[in-house]
């Protein structure tokens, strides 16, 4: 847990991938309780032994879950990596 010194708090997952340190959010504290801190951190533990990044994965979620684009709003890779960014 994350402490911001406006008194927030939020759920942080610190972990090592390809040799570098890394921090996946998780969410806030209240919203997000213990059980299902630790169930996601399990997911991550999971992920990580299969050699896959969780923060990557969290990203694709996003990427699948945009909107189909309408045939005048093309998305580009380089839009979809800004769009994704936002949530980040």
């Amino acid at each position: 847990m994350w402490v911001k010194p406006s008194g927030s708090k939020l759920w942080h997952l610190a972990y090592r991938f390809g040799g570098k340190q890394r921090k996946l959010a998780i969410g806030s504290c209240p919203r997000i309780g213990l059980k299902e801190v630790r169930a996601k951190r399990e997911e991550v533990q999971k992920l990580l032994a299969s050699g896959f990044d969780p923060s990557q994965q969290k990203r694709l979620v996003v990427i699948k879950h945009l909107p189909i684009a309408r045939h005048k709003d093309v998305i580009t890779i380089g839009g979809a990596i800004l769009i994704v960014r936002s949530f980040s």
